[in-house]
């Protein structure tokens, strides 16, 4: 018996490229333009930077909805929207506009916003021998940094800012989350920024799955490139509804900074390369946590959110700034213009 491998690896990728064509064309026929309904339970992937599903009755989503691109934009708009149990709806950008909402699975925008080093917030690069890469920030450049000696004795601490304004709920900005800064080369990169999630639902919002923009950790140091990469800061999630309720969960947490070559406080038997690089092994910032804003005059829910900001233990540098969680009764947001038109 004669089995060719070569063979064998070019019928599989065959056959998953197939898969994948497969998904495409199943939303393209299941969600046709004018659908009344629209019922998803087969995996589906998304490869344009921009999708609108939509139809005029209910979408129902039960299975695997994948935006292949980091920083893609998916806007659903129907009457009745349903997130079931086992549906996993992944994005840089989820736009939700209904008059009813339930969601039971998971919309998961983690790591999904702006790469290393980039967006509104960006970390930076260390700034000292001594220094990691520093976090990302919401709003402003990010400040979080893990200072150490060759013996990881000090921190220093810093967080994203808001210009000279206070932020609040009148001028807050929905995006996704900042990356956080790169190590002293490419090949340890700061992590993506969480990415952003927007619901309107004009009569009621049961929230009882799961909702996350969360940055991404940053990258572990490297020979060459001993510090961490910054951590990714949070995005922004917003709910908007005359009735909230449910239990579920709500996070846009700051991504931890990477960590030091080995993992473990520089040790100058175990970092001699680094050492003689003059780099001191210091882990990365951690990114800052994102934004949650709850606009709704009845509230009755056990929701839980967090925005906390990116922890990282090695050497016991301070967490990431916490983020923001806006509550309002009056203060109502647009949708996102590219959630606007079909």
């Amino acid at each position: 018996f004669f089995f060719d491998y070569a063979m064998a690896r070019w019928l599989v990728s065959v056959l998953l490229l197939c898969a994948l064509w497969t998904g495409k064309g199943l939303l393209d026929s299941e969600c046709a333009v004018g659908s009344s309904e629209c019922r998803i339970t087969r995996p589906h992937y998304v490869y344009e930077e921009q999708t609108v599903i939509s139809a005029d009755s209910e979408l129902y989503f039960n299975n695997v909805l994948h935006c292949t691109q980091h920083l893609c934009t998916l806007t659903i708009k129907s009457s009745r929207v349903v997130v079931d149990s086992n549906a996993h709806i992944t994005a840089g950008m989820v736009n939700i506009i209904a008059n009813e909402v339930g969601i039971k699975g998971v919309i998961n925008t983690d790591g999904r916003g702006h790469g290393s080093s980039q967006g509104p917030g960006p970390g930076d690069v260390p700034i000292s021998l001594y220094d990691g890469a520093i976090g990302g920030g919401y709003y402003g450049p990010g400040r979080t940094r893990c200072h150490g000696s060759s013996f990881g004795s000090a921190v220093q601490f810093g967080k994203g800012e808001y210009g000279d304004e206070e932020e609040n709920v009148e001028n807050f900005d929905h995006h996704v989350g900042s990356g956080g800064g790169q190590g002293r080369t490419t090949d340890v990169l700061g992590g993506r920024g969480g990415g952003a999630i927007y619901i309107n639902a004009s009569t009621i919002l049961v929230m009882d799955g799961r909702l996350t923009a969360s940055g991404q950790p940053g990258m572990p140091g490297v020979d060459g490139s001993c510090d961490g990469g910054g951590g990714g800061s949070g995005g922004s999630i917003m709910l908007q509804a005359p009735m909230v309720n449910g239990s579920g969960v709500v996070y846009a947490m700051g991504g931890k900074g990477g960590a030091t070559i080995d993992g473990r406080q520089a040790d100058i038997n175990l970092l001699q390369g680094c050492y003689d690089a003059q780099q001191y092994g210091s882990p990365g910032g951690n990114g800052e946590g994102g934004r949650i804003v709850l606009t709704t005059p009845t509230v009755h829910h056990g929701i839980q959110m967090s925005v906390k900001g990116g922890v990282q233990n090695e050497w016991a540098c301070v967490d990431g700034a916490d983020g923001q969680i806006f509550y309002s009764s009056t203060r109502y947001f647009n949708p996102p213009e590219y959630a606007k038109n079909d």
